[in-house]
């Protein structure tokens, strides 16, 4: 496991680096990803518009992307890899 995330830290850290975001190794894609988590409560979200039955994520993402401070976020940076098929090799 410790070289598992030495091996991620590592590929992030060159990705970085290069200013990519994503390359192809052999048949495989490697790309940065990120996930935003929101640990919003209920009266938060209501404050900001962004309730329906539950909290609703998809306002909240849109509210984010316009620079809005949403408390109890969290970006989670990390790596995607995929074979890729052999059309997407040819491309």
């Amino acid at each position: 496991m410790a070289s598992m995330v030495m091996i991620r830290t590592e590929i992030l850290a060159r990705l970085e680096e290069e200013k990519i975001d994503g390359c192809l190794i052999g048949e495989y894609s490697v790309t940065k990803a990120s996930r935003i988590n929101f640990k919003t409560t209920l009266e938060q979200a209501q404050e900001l518009g962004a309730i329906k039955q539950a909290v609703d994520t998809t306002a909240l993402r849109k509210l984010h992307q316009k620079g809005i401070k949403i408390p109890g976020t969290e970006i989670t940076i990390y790596l995607s890899v995929r074979r890729i098929s052999q059309d997407e090799q040819e491309k």
